[in-house]
């Protein structure tokens, strides 16, 4: 899902260049949130 998800944000800023760095930013929290979420869940428990 998450994979799928990116792929299709790829897709946009391939087909919409002038929304490449907006959607640059939110593939990178996207991917922050995705990595660090189970890593904080770990930690805390």
């Amino acid at each position: 899902g998450l994979i799928a998800m990116i792929a299709g944000l790829f897709l946009l800023v391939s087909t919409m260049p002038s929304f490449t760095s907006i959607l640059g930013v939110i593939i990178a929290l996207f991917g922050l949130v995705a990595f660090f979420t189970p890593l904080g869940y770990r930690l805390n428990n």
